[in-house]
């Protein structure tokens, strides 16, 4: 009898906004200007996040009626989440249900969730304070993810770039790799590194030796390597990435660049409204996170089309 050979298995989604939902008024981000936080407090705070939890819900339930099993949340989830515990805030015993929900729905339908927290994530910084407060961020993510359930790996991913180069990519490389040891073992084991969409920082292979010393992995985003930084051929640096994530499906980034396909006046490195061409793909299995400007919207049309 001959053997069929497995194909390899390919799991696409996106990242916070739902387009449909957000038109009904169903939105993850609601939030408020620190004044209004110093005005109101933890208790508006707290409605804030329930609402935007019941939303993300919603957005799960839509993403699954739409066989979209792989999600990025919005790292807005809880307003000036640095500034209280999650414990504190006044409705906490009617958010956390909201968030063992989400989980066991999670569960029940095979959902991927991730972050990816903002730029201003560094540490790699030479900036005490920088570095202080990144922890703090990154930590809030993670036990984000832990009161939603979702496991101490890099399949619950939380993903930042390494920072800045100052001149000296091997030095911030090794502030990296000393500030990871200051995290928390579950946030370790869920973040990740992605490469660069600068030629100036950090390639596949750079981000490489943060991974021999943390074990971190490594995100490969196509369109970065294509305006950015390289270390090697497509195909080497994707497989390279791949590598780095042991028995947990990797994820990769796609999105096309916007001065190429839609607006010549815009920068090489900005993410077009919709996708013209596909991410080449290697035959191994893998979750692809598509980051247009038109969300949900091409994510169905590049999968109907492309």
């Amino acid at each position: 009898m001959e053997n069929k050979k497995k194909s390899a298995k390919h799991r696409y989604g996106y990242a916070c906004i739902n387009m449909d939902l957000a038109d009904q008024g169903v939105t993850t981000n609601k939030s408020m200007i620190f004044d209004t936080f110093m005005k109101k407090g933890t208790k508006y705070a707290g409605e804030l996040a329930l609402s935007n939890l019941v939303a993300l819900r919603q957005v799960l339930e839509w993403n699954i009626a739409h066989g979209i099993q792989v999600y990025r949340m919005t790292s807005k989830l809880f307003p000036w989440a640095c500034d209280y515990r999650f414990e504190d805030l006044p409705n906490w015993s009617a958010v956390l249900p909201v968030m063992e929900d989400i989980g066991k729905y999670c569960d029940e339908h095979g959902i991927r969730l991730s972050f990816h927290p903002g730029p201003y994530n560094n540490l790699g910084s030479p900036d005490r304070d920088v570095i202080k407060s990144t922890i703090v961020d990154l930590e809030i993510h993670s036990q984000i993810m832990d009161y939603l359930g979702r496991p101490s790996s890099h399949e619950a991913k939380i993903n930042i770039h390494l920072g800045g180069a100052y001149g000296d990519k091997e030095s911030a490389i090794r502030r990296f790799n000393l500030n990871f040891k200051k995290l928390s073992k579950g946030l370790q084991s869920r973040l990740t590194l992605e490469n660069d969409d600068r030629e100036s920082l950090y390639s596949v292979a750079d981000l490489y030796k943060a991974h021999e010393a943390t074990g971190i992995a490594i995100v490969f985003d196509g369109h970065h390597w294509q305006v950015g930084a390289k270390s090697g051929s497509y195909q080497e640096d994707l497989l390279k990435a791949y590598g780095t994530w042991g028995s947990v499906t990797p994820t990769l980034h796609w999105s096309n660049s916007r001065s190429k396909w839609e607006d010549p006046k815009a920068k090489v490195n900005a993410h077009t409204d919709w996708y013209y061409e596909t991410m080449s793909l290697p035959s191994l299995d893998c979750d692809i996170i598509l980051e247009s400007k038109m969300k949900e919207r091409a994510l169905l049309k590049y999968i109907k089309e492309m």
